[in-house]
């Protein structure tokens, strides 16, 4: 289901980063839009939840939330 919800993600060629910001509505959560270059060349852009992680081995480290596929403008 991942793979065709979005596939650009897997084994992609390239992504940047088009904007990020903290989420007034969600305090220590920031929102990511990420344009991927999937690995046929088809471009998907995709946002992302972040939350740094508070305790655990991995506490400190940024962990995604959600990552919902951005919706196309025309």
């Amino acid at each position: 289901m991942f793979g065709n919800m979005c596939g650009e993600l897997i084994n992609s060629q390239s992504h940047a980063v088009l904007e990020s910001g903290e989420l007034a509505e969600e305090p220590g959560s920031v929102a990511v839009r990420v344009e991927v270059v999937g690995p046929t060349g088809r471009q998907g852009r995709y946002d992302f939840k972040m939350v740094k992680k508070e305790f655990g081995r991995k506490a400190g480290s940024w962990m995604t939330k959600s990552l919902l596929k951005a919706e196309e403008t025309a």
